[in-house]
């Protein structure tokens, strides 16, 4: 340790960012100048989360640590998120005293400190503000947020029109008991502050008027996320000219609503997404019906339901043409025979497969496609079971059976994690093809920084 501390202190620095969480601790017990040394990391994100069901002294705790030096620690705060939900359940916390102060009135101390906060997901009951209005006041004066999560209540807007900072990523969380009022106020809070003109990821969660995107205008935004959202069933929504920037969008766990006695059949247009640019990305995930968004450069399709699976898959496809397409068809029935149909653009194709497919022989048609590259991930439950010259074999079978491919990659991996999973995915599995011969075709496994640059490259291919 003695040899260690003798470095200088900017390598030092360096050093300790690279640590792990429990080795960040572990320095920090060692001795005074390690404890120093780990502090900023260990206050640079601090993440309290389902308060309710944890012990909220834990809470406590954490306040009474800052303010034991807030002038110094305070400002070491980076990213802070406190879900203090439990307050209208807990409401002893007002007797909570942490040193001369009460519970609340020492989180608020700990903000007005908080000088390089970058980040703040808040999850406040109007309660809380009422008996505690220098809270807000803390919140809305943090001068250098980066980031910011707020709900689309009372308070969220309070905090969206009278706050300071200008962040780039705003995330708006609606509850159920949402209304149109509320998000008309909303609107008008977003309009009167001049955030849109700042915002740059916006990530809209559980909305139910979403309609009313069009009525706002984000001239830099470039990523849009929409997720837990109930959405009419026949929506259009027209971002030409509120998102003209727009370059992805992730679509999740959204739930398209349908009226109980419509006899409305599925179409080519049940819920359409328009945009002025070609989008560079677009993830559906967890859709029981997929938007219809186009063109699209790069498209992603995972854990799909399977209601309407076959004829909306097929029509989201042909409407986003896309040249890149990953898809997991362990999630769905996606028939890989129609992708030249619907399809036909498609130059680098990977597939999530189950463990089963290693037997499949790709559709013929696949040869009709004018694909460059083929990523296969088998999800597997044990790498050791398997032989480790399998993925080159597996790798020639595909070059052989589509002439056109150049790369191929077999990843034999635990793509989701899961307890269950005794490995996490490599990084890239590239295999370059050298030679074809008749029905032999011979690949070559590349080194781990050539299958890097070359996973770089693919993922940057353009339309032709």
């Amino acid at each position: 340790m003695r040899h260690f501390l003798d470095l200088n202190y900017d390598v030092l620095h360096l050093i300790v960012t690279l640590l792990s969480r429990n080795d960040i601790l572990r320095l920090a017990l060692s001795c005074r100048m390690g404890f120093d040394l780990a502090l900023p990391q260990i206050l640079y994100r601090v993440k309290l989360r389902n308060i309710r069901i944890l012990d909220p002294y834990r809470l406590c705790d954490f306040c009474s640590f800052v303010l034991a030096d807030v002038v110094q620690r305070g400002p070491l705060l980076r990213i802070l998120e406190l879900d203090l939900e439990m307050y209208t359940v807990h409401r002893r916390l007002d007797n909570l005293r942490i040193g001369e102060y009460v519970f609340p009135t020492a989180l608020t101390k700990i903000l007005e400190h908080a000088s390089n906060l970058r980040e703040l997901a808040f999850k406040l009951p109007e309660k809380l503000i009422q008996d505690h209005p220098s809270l807000l006041s803390a919140a809305v004066a943090l001068p250098h947020l980066d980031s910011l999560r707020v709900s689309t209540s009372a308070l969220g807007q309070t905090i969206i029109s009278s706050m300071i900072s200008r962040p780039r990523r705003l995330a708006l969380n609606s509850h159920r008991t949402t209304s149109n009022c509320s998000w008309d106020t909303l609107v008008s809070s977003l309009l009167q502050s001049g955030v849109t003109a700042y915002v740059e990821n916006l990530h809209l969660i559980g909305d139910r008027y979403l309609s009313a995107m069009p009525s706002l205008k984000f001239p830099w935004l470039r990523h849009l996320a929409i997720s837990k959202s109930h959405i009419p069933f026949g929506s259009s929504f027209d971002l030409a000219v509120a998102c003209p920037n727009l370059h992805s969008i992730h679509w999740e766990a959204n739930y398209i609503h349908r009226e109980r006695n419509s006899s409305t059949t599925l179409d080519k247009n049940i819920v359409s997404i328009t945009t002025r640019l070609e989008l560079d990305h677009v993830h559906l995930r967890r859709c029981d019906i997929l938007p219809v968004v186009g063109p699209v450069r790069r498209l992603t399709l995972t854990s799909l339901y399977d209601q309407f699976e076959t004829e909306n898959i097929a029509t989201a496809l042909g409407r986003a043409a896309p040249v890149i397409l990953h898809v997991n068809t362990t999630g769905n029935n996606l028939d890989l025979a129609q992708l030249p149909a619907v399809a036909p653009s498609i130059r680098f194709l990977r597939l999530q497969v189950h463990p089963t497919w290693v037997n499949y022989r790709p559709p013929l048609s696949l040869c009709e496609m004018p694909l460059k590259a083929v990523s296969i991930l088998v999800e597997v439950h044990c790498r050791e079971k398997y032989d480790s010259k399998v993925g080159s074999l597996l790798a020639e079978q595909a070059a052989r059976d589509i002439p056109s491919v150049e790369y191929v990659e077999v990843n034999l991996c635990a793509y989701r994690p899961s307890p269950y999973y005794d490995h996490q995915r490599d990084r890239t599995a590239w295999h370059r093809v050298t030679s074809r011969e008749a029905d032999k075709c011979t690949v070559e496994k590349l080194p781990q920084w050539e299958s890097d640059k070359v996973e770089d490259r693919l993922l940057a291919m353009t339309r032709v």
